[in-house]
């Protein structure tokens, strides 16, 4: 099995991109501009084939070949200010380049997102019914529907919130670091619930999930959820600051687009399949804090 991560140079790309490798397969890496050496150039906006960006090899061989496609255009706000534009990344060219890979017997794996749904509820299946409220959100869904109608054997994985334990990259770990060290008080969603997963977690089931040969849509997340504000709180207690806390209705922050409130994610058919085990908050708190002492880079 080898694998070719489109946007490896993201902070989740990153992170799979050297799980897959330090487990020894073959993996090639993406990245949109020329930062990092060991990554090739691809752009979904490119008029250039895929195969001349990455080259022949990964294409040639009897090994099992599976890409992940990481890249897209994430940011809400940006999806809901310039929607033809998003749309084209997000749901045009990720179709064509599934369709390309799907050609050339490459499985395909799509990661989409857990604000498919309203967030009204939470502890959503897979099997529950879609309905997105935000443009980025019907972007995705609508990519979704077009790769498992037409690229037999896809896996779609859905994911919330993503967290690291590195103080040198940028989460919301990271984030709420800085306002911690400015003595400013951390502004957190009202009634946000949502399953905050280890980056690294993530990498490993989407490992599991290609070895596992998985197909279909699956919900990968941590089996914790917690209330933003309460995350905060337990961050700010564990790193020993003394800052505030405080809760605000989503008309404060002025968003261009709606935000799904509960985002909690039912992810027993995934754990089921794989025995897949998540970190729980207060590790990954503390292993953020080690790193910090470790003066880790």
């Amino acid at each position: 099995m080898k694998f070719l991560i489109i946007g490896a140079s993201g902070f989740i790309g990153s992170h799979l991109y050297s799980h897959i490798k330090d487990r020894g397969y073959d993996v090639i890496g993406t990245q949109t501009k020329a930062r990092q050496n060991d990554l090739k150039v691809y752009n979904l906006l490119s008029t250039q084939p895929l195969e001349l960006c990455i080259g022949k090899d990964f294409f040639e061989g009897e090994e099992q070949k599976v890409c992940v496609i990481m890249a897209a255009i994430r940011q809400i706000d940006k999806c809901a200010e310039d929607p033809k534009f998003s749309y084209l990344v997000n749901v045009t060219e990720t179709f064509n380049l599934a369709k390309e890979l799907r050609d050339k017997g490459v499985k395909v794996v799509f990661i989409s997102t857990s604000f498919v749904f309203n967030g009204k509820s939470g502890f959503y299946n897979e099997e529950n019914k879609k309905s997105p409220i935000c443009e980025y959100a019907r972007q995705k869904s609508l990519a979704e529907d077009l790769i498992l109608r037409n690229v037999p054997g896809s896996l779609i994985f859905r994911f919330d919130k993503v967290l690291g334990t590195d103080p040198y990259e940028d989460h919301l770990f990271t984030e709420w670091l800085g306002l911690c060290k400015s003595g400013k008080p951390i502004l957190c969603i009202k009634n946000n619930y949502f399953p905050g997963t280890l980056v690294d977690d993530i990498a490993k089931a989407i490992l599991l999930g290609c070895v596992n040969n998985l197909e279909g849509v699956y919900h990968v997340a941590n089996t914790q959820s917690i209330f933003r504000t309460e995350l905060a709180l337990r961050f700010v207690d564990k790193m020993g600051y003394d800052v505030s806390v405080v809760e605000k209705n989503t008309g404060y922050f002025k968003f261009k687009d709606n935000r799904s409130l509960r985002t909690d994610l039912d992810v027993r058919k995934f754990v089921d399949a794989t025995d897949m085990k998540f970190t729980d908050f207060d590790k990954m708190i503390e292993m953020f804090k080690k790193n910090m002492r470790g003066g880790k880079k």
